[in-house]
């Protein structure tokens, strides 16, 4: 099993732990070259038991398949929130997701994706809780917040999916209501923003 990730790409979480006003910024690139399980995040890679809390991701994230057999889980945030060995929380955070799959198999049909905004896959067995998160629909593109479906833009209050101009200024004080704009968070414009990496 392979991880890619901007700030963590190792399995985080295998004991609670916490990340908090953290970030990060750049590009994640990930090839595959074998069959293989991979999990790719502009934040995390995978997590397990963990609480992230006020941390953002701005990140081009690239995956070069060159394998057949393949089972990715690609996520502007995060690419898989398992949470079985304890409730992984995901909250007040967001991502600003550029993603970009490149496909060199040459038989994609036992190619299995979950390509998601914010996530690729919450593991269906288990436990999660996502709280006030966002991600940019309009850098990310057609892309469902979460890749294997449990929740879709504005499906769920938990996590919703908002225009660039709804991030920026005041509109992200609007828009992104129960984030700390006093204590934590500023509210800017940028003159390129989906290229600020």
């Amino acid at each position: 099993m392979r991880y890619s990730a901007g700030f963590s790409e190792t399995p985080a979480g295998l004991s609670p732990s916490q990340i908090i006003e953290s970030y990060s910024i750049g590009t994640v690139e990930s090839s595959q070259d074998q069959s293989e399980f991979q999990n790719v995040g502009g934040f995390n890679g995978y997590t397990n038991s963990i609480v992230l809390n006020n941390t953002y991701t701005h990140c081009y994230v690239r995956v070069i398949v060159n394998s057949e057999n393949v089972t990715q889980n690609i996520g502007g945030f995060v690419g898989n929130a398992r949470g079985i060995n304890g409730i992984d929380v995901i909250e007040i955070s967001y991502t600003v997701p550029s993603i970009d799959i490149t496909v060199q198999a040459e038989d994609s049909d036992t190619l299995q994706q979950n390509i998601g905004c914010f996530g690729g896959i919450l593991d269906p067995f288990g436990f999660h809780q996502l709280s006030f998160d966002f991600y940019d629909q309009d850098v990310c593109g057609n892309y469902n917040g979460i890749g294997n479906g449990t929740v879709d833009s504005g499906d769920s209050p938990e996590l919703e999916g908002l225009s660039t101009q709804q991030m920026q200024g005041a509109d992200a004080e609007d828009s992104m209501s129960n984030f700390d704009f006093e204590n934590v968070w500023i509210s800017i414009l940028y003159d390129n923003y989906e290229n600020r990496n």
